[in-house]
């Protein structure tokens, strides 16, 4: 018996794989597995690191400017004027007092440097544009100068406009005098001079020789003109009215406008 157990013991040492049974194995006294608590804790801690990693995902790979001094670095100067929404009395009391130092600046620089005229345009549809224009002239109004609103936003004109039939394009086309195209406009409570696109549109703005003898002859009789110019990556007449107007603001409007289209607008 010990014999063949001797030879037993020699062949399973020469075969492959040859293990050995010294003593079974014990139970664990502390368990290793993931208990409850520690599920736990790991989901917290995934969760917090999901909170920290995905806000700072979205911060980078959102390209829209986020503030006012976003947008001043995109363009490399400091903003005319700002204005926030309206949603209260407070922000509505904010916003007046933005839109009065605003248009206190657009004073100061008639009285230094004769500045009557001003464009006001964005790098697409839907910046609040026409907002900002009779925002503007409503202002100045109030504060006493004569203000001449001009909607020359051939690629969407002010909806506002349309009952008046006669506009610049009319003008521009021959079928209409300058005196005729001035409309009134009951903005807000504040009636405001003001001259529509016209039923002329089609093919954009033409003859800016005549848009420029008008604008001449309407400076004799206001003391400022604010034109709704179109955006200026979708309309070519954007950069005709730049070259007669001089004087142009870019609306930007927060988290609606990236930084590259503040960039390529000022180019």
């Amino acid at each position: 018996e010990i014999r063949d157990r001797v030879n037993y013991l020699l062949s399973e040492k020469n075969a492959i794989g040859f293990v050995r049974l010294v003593t079974p194995a014990l139970p664990p006294e502390t368990p290793m597995g993931s208990g409850k608590t520690k599920l736990l804790l790991m989901v917290i801690v995934a969760a917090m690191g999901l909170g920290f990693v995905l806000p700072t995902a979205i911060e980078v790979l959102d390209r829209n400017l986020r503030s006012v001094n976003e947008a001043e670095k995109a363009m490399g100067i400091s903003a005319a004027g700002w204005l926030v929404r309206m949603r209260d009395y407070a922000s509505k009391m904010k916003a007046a007092d933005q839109m009065r130092r605003f248009s206190s600046t657009l004073i100061r620089e008639k009285a230094r440097h004769n500045r009557q005229v001003y464009g006001f345009t964005s790098v697409k549809l839907g910046t609040g544009v026409t907002r900002v224009v009779l925002e503007t002239a409503r202002t100045l109004s109030q504060l006493g100068p004569k203000v001449l609103v001009i909607d020359a936003n051939s690629f969407k004109p002010h909806g506002a406009f349309e009952d008046f039939k006669i506009g610049l394009t009319d003008y521009l086309s021959g079928r209409a005098e300058v005196t005729q195209v001035v409309s009134s406009f009951n903005h807000e409570g504040t009636l405001l001079d003001v001259v529509s696109i016209g039923a002329y549109r089609t093919n954009g703005l033409r003859r800016l020789d005549k848009f420029k003898l008008a604008m001449t002859e309407w400076s004799q009789s206001y003391d400022f003109i604010l034109v709704d110019v179109p955006p200026l990556l979708l309309s070519a007449d954007a950069e005709l009215l730049i070259e007669v107007i001089g004087q142009v603001f870019l609306v930007a409007e927060i988290q609606s406008m990236t930084k590259a289209d503040v960039v390529r607008a000022k180019g």
